[in-house]
């Protein structure tokens, strides 16, 4: 993602699902929002999808997810403010059998303002930011940020 190879080759982009944000050092992250850039055509859309922060920080330590066939899957959340970073532990629970861990994974937190900075380095001008797919305005409860920008 950081060494994409295409220059000004796309009329759009779209990264879901906050499938950014995990290099630990902000400089990693940025040179990713640069490679998407670098890959557009000059006024390309850009369509970015990330957890929202502050919605991270209210979120539950744990949250059991059930299958209809028993299995159980327990996510356990920890932040670590000191360095911006939320992981998640996921488990899982098969009737008869020791829980397993799956994924641990950790992705950097980071607000909207800095995101904005980001974007306007990277060169995109952010043009909406809405807060879900259903393009409610964003607000600290949002569970997501989504920002539409312009490669400029």
């Amino acid at each position: 993602m950081r060494e994409l190879p295409f220059d000004g080759e796309f009329d759009a982009a779209f990264n879901a699902y906050t499938a950014w944000g995990y290099f630990e050092d902000d400089a990693e992250n940025l040179r990713a929002l640069k490679a998407f850039r670098r890959a557009l055509k000059l006024g390309g859309r850009f369509l970015f999808d990330f957890v929202n922060v502050y919605g991270i920080s209210r979120r539950a330590p744990r949250v059991w997810e059930a299958s209809d066939d028993g299995i159980v899957i327990l996510r356990e959340s920890r932040i670590d403010y000191r360095r911006g970073i939320a992981w998640e532990t996921d488990r899982i629970i098969e009737p008869g059998k020791a829980p397993r861990e799956t994924t641990t994974f950790g992705v950097r937190m980071y607000t909207v303002d800095v995101l904005c900075a980001m974007f306007e380095r990277a060169g995109f001008c952010v043009d909406r930011i809405v807060g879900d797919w259903d393009e409610s305005d964003f607000s600290f409860e949002s569970p997501r940020v989504i920002f539409s920008c312009a490669a400029v």
